[in-house]
C-alpha cells in the first residue's frame, strides 16, 4: 500500500511540475509576442502619444476587485444556466 501511495504522490508531483513548466513557458511566449512592436492606428500608421510611438507590448495587470466580483457573478450565473432546472420534474431528456 505504501508503494502505491508513494507512486501516486510522485506521479502527481511530476505531472504538476511538468504542467507548471509548460504553462510558465507559454505565458512568457504570450507576453513576449509583441516585444519591439508599436501599436498601429486603423490606417496602419504608428500610434503616437506626445509624438512618441506607443509599445504594443503585452503586460500583466491585476484586475480591480469590483471587476472581479462582476466576472465571478456572471460566471456563476452562466454555469448555473448550463446545469438546467434543479427540480427533477422540470428536466427534459434534451
Amino acid at each position: 500500500m505504501r508503494a502505491v501511495l508513494r507512486a501516486a504522490r510522485e506521479s502527481v508531483t511530476e505531472s504538476y511540475q511538468a504542467t507548471e513548466s509548460i504553462a510558465c513557458r507559454k505565458l512568457k511566449d504570450m507576453l513576449g509576442l509583441n516585444d519591439g512592436i508599436n501599436q498601429r492606428n486603423p490606417d496602419g500608421t504608428v500610434h503616437l502619444v506626445d509624438g512618441r510611438p506607443v509599445s504594443a507590448r503585452i503586460t500583466m495587470a491585476p484586475w480591480p476587485e469590483k471587476d472581479l466580483k462582476v466576472l465571478r457573478v456572471a460566471t456563476t450565473a452562466y454555469l448555473v444556466s448550463l446545469a438546467g432546472p434543479s427540480e427533477a420534474s422540470a428536466r427534459t431528456d434534451a
